[in-house]
């Protein structure tokens, strides 16, 4: 019986050449972005800017302080509904408990692994909701288009969480500027590797003018480089919003700054792996997964499918056999919280609603990591597809 061995939680090794610079870095001791020396979370924030496509960028010290900084932006405070996904991770709804929302959980299709759109609509009337932090949960989108025309509609604000879809589009435009604002994360389990650490995009010079005095700038906001030309629009802000210190480290910014040149690379060979993944699950009937949408550009960093069984004790049972064989499965219907994975059912700090479409996906509900595979062979995912199919056969081909 084969058993896989490489690591599922070692990332790539950082450069040689983002090494000496962070060596460089030790010597010098100016790890704060605001002590002189080269200004690497600027640059950083300029080269993501150019990525994403957006006028402005501001690093943070995390994707989470990303979400809140958009939320309090955005008008969100204290008792302020916020719509969002019931499938997502605790950071969403903990960022916006952190601005003084109530989350606002929408169903999720168990086909499509997004928002329902039918759901979305009841839950924004039934509260009068008017912000939208839209998840893009492992990657999965929905239909971008009726979410922009939904917003248009009720006039919700639209904030776009791209933790898990950095370089992603939709129609040839970059998610994360559909929005007021685009959050991203350069946490070890992202496309970018920095620790920790976050970005803010947003094209409106007054909000990212707040944003950057929100971060913890100081007296130093001229530094920024990714900001409004005009000083005197920071100088009006500095003297009405209070500094949340959120700053990037310039330690985050030297590992980024590494990695953002190699990203389409390391895109293409994510998208390889994912595509024998899809190919191969795709054939066998034990298993469901939506199919990519046309209209969509993706970043294939994790994979996730519905195996085809509803009994606790056989999906229990599968998650520890492809262990026991070495494939490491997140699975979304534990009872339990482990590791990164958590549900609605766990976060007694949203408020409870019935949920009966995104439980049922959720019961079943398993992921494949993917994030530190990028130098994995081609051979290693067809091992991977073998030991998940075969481990699924023997458990229902009774």
């Amino acid at each position: 019986m084969a058993v896989f061995k490489k690591d599922w939680s070692a990332p790539d090794p950082i450069s040689e050449s983002a090494r000496q610079k962070m060596n460089d870095l030790l010597l010098s001791g100016r790890l704060h972005r605001y002590q002189g020396g080269t200004k690497y979370v600027s640059q950083a924030e300029e080269e993501m800017a150019k990525y994403l496509g957006v006028k402005f960028c501001l690093g943070l010290n995390s994707g989470g302080s990303s979400l809140f900084l958009a939320l309090k932006l955005s008008g969100v405070s204290e008792g302020t509904s916020v719509l969002t996904n019931s499938y997502t991770l605790a950071p969403v709804p903990g960022a916006i408990r952190h601005a003084g929302g109530v989350p606002v959980l929408v169903e999720c299709s168990s086909t499509s692994f997004q928002l329902d759109l039918t759901s979305l609509r009841e839950q924004q009337k039934a509260t009068g909701a008017k912000h939208l932090l839209l998840c893009y949960m492992r990657g999965k989108l929905p239909d971008v288009d009726a979410i922009l025309e939904f917003c248009k509609d009720t006039g919700v604000t639209l904030i776009e969480d791209c933790a898990h879809v950095m370089g992603s589009f939709w129609r040839g435009k970059p998610l994360g500027t559909f929005g007021t604002f685009g959050c991203y994360s350069t946490q070890t389990n992202k496309l970018i590797n920095s620790g920790e650490g976050g970005f803010l995009a947003s094209d409106n010079e007054e909000l990212i003018s707040r944003a950057i005095i929100h971060s913890g700038s100081y007296g130093h906001f001229h530094q920024h480089t990714s900001r409004p030309e005009d000083k005197d629009l920071l100088l009006s802000q500095h003297e009405v919003c209070p500094n949340f210190s959120l700053r990037m480290t310039n330690l985050a910014a030297v590992l980024i700054l590494d990695q953002i040149p190699n990203l389409p690379n390391k895109i293409d060979l994510f998208n390889k792996h994912y595509q024998i993944l899809e190919s191969n699950l795709g054939k066998c009937s034990h298993f469901a997964f939506p199919e990519r949408q046309p209209e969509e550009s993706y970043v294939g960093t994790s994979f996730q499918f519905r195996l085809n069984t509803s009994n606790y004790d056989c999906l229990q049972e599968y998650q520890r056999k492809t262990l026991e064989r070495g494939v490491k499965l997140a699975w979304f219907g534990c009872t339990d919280v482990n590791g990164f994975t958590s549900t609605h059912k766990h976060w007694r700090y949203v408020p409870s609603c019935d949920l009966n479409q995104t439980d049922l996906l959720l019961h079943n509900l398993f992921d494949v990591p993917l994030y530190h595979t990028m130098s994995w062979d081609d051979q290693d995912f067809e091992n991977i597809c073998e030991i998940i199919i075969e481990e699924a056969e023997k458990l229902l081909n009774i």
